[in-house]
């Protein structure tokens, strides 16, 4: 945290051994307060995620970037989910041609629900946000990785029988009818 205390993301390219290879990099804009941040390498990129919880933040909304293996930024940070809700917590699933990002979001106002987007390479939406979980009170933290036979298998913390739980679901992928 800066003397604000808000939080940001910086990018330290490394070599095998941890020699930095450059100065820090930073990802986030200023004035925001980065939460949750997730990472993935796709293919030959990397894919960050965060959420903005900044208490003057007029979205808090799950943001991203896409950086180089150096550190040379690929796609700027900017909002990658569009609602009035608070969405947090997200979580990257590498496709090489494409990122699967879950995150939660009390949207519904029933409490947090775990929704999915599918992004192109460019972080670029390739679907429209599909709501995973539907329960009363929260879904949240979503820890999500590729399973067999192309499904994805979302590990995530749960409050629908009024005590915290954790809790498992799978994805898989459907053809559209």
């Amino acid at each position: 945290p800066n003397a604000s205390g808000a939080r940001a993301i910086f990018f330290a390219p490394l070599t095998p051994s941890l020699q930095r290879l450059a100065p820090d990099l930073r990802v986030t804009p200023p004035g925001f307060d980065a939460v949750a941040p997730a990472l993935a390498f796709n293919r030959d990129r990397w894919v960050l995620a965060w959420h903005d919880a900044a208490a003057m933040s007029v979205d808090h909304e799950i943001w991203g970037a896409v950086r180089s293996p150096s550190g040379a930024e690929l796609v700027a940070a900017r909002r990658r989910t569009e609602d009035r809700a608070f969405s947090r917590y997200p979580s990257l699933v590498a496709l090489g041609d494409r990122v699967l990002v879950l995150w939660a979001d009390d949207r519904a106002l029933d409490g947090y629900d775990l929704y999915a987007r599918m992004f192109d390479r460019a972080l670029a939406p390739l679907s429209r946000e599909q709501r995973v979980t539907s329960a009363p009170r929260d879904s949240v933290y979503p820890l999500a990785t590729l399973g067999p036979d192309g499904d994805v298998g979302v590990l995530f913390r749960d409050q629908r029988d009024g005590r915290w739980q954790v809790r498992f679901t799978r994805l898989q992928c459907a053809l559209p009818r």
